[in-house]
């Protein structure tokens, strides 16, 4: 989470010009902070779309790696549905979160 408020709080400080530039054309509060939690989101979704694949196979090979140490037969991959609804929330609301932190 600190890593996900670092990264919002650098844009943001890269961007206080471009933040002085909508205000003086009229951007209240919200408007800014609208704009920004939508970057945040995007940036929320590009890295599920980089996340979810290498979880899932990562998790796959460092399970089956697991079970042979313990000998135990592997079943076939499988995906919950819990895990992806769990790793999409994570991956969504955690950016955002930590976007109205700031």
């Amino acid at each position: 989470m600190l890593l996900v408020i670092n990264t919002i709080n650098a844009i943001i400080v890269q961007q206080i010009p471009q933040i002085g530039v909508m205000k003086t054309y009229g951007a209240m509060r919200g408007d800014v902070a609208r704009v920004y939690l939508a970057c945040v989101a995007i940036y929320g979704m590009l890295s599920l779309v980089i996340a979810l694949p290498v979880a899932a196979v990562g998790g796959y090979f460092i399970a089956n790696w697991l079970l042979y140490l313990f000998n135990v037969p592997q079943a076939s991959f499988s995906f919950p549905f819990s895990a992806l609804l769990a790793m999409l929330l994570a991956g969504l609301l955690s950016p955002i979160l930590a976007g109205l932190y700031r």
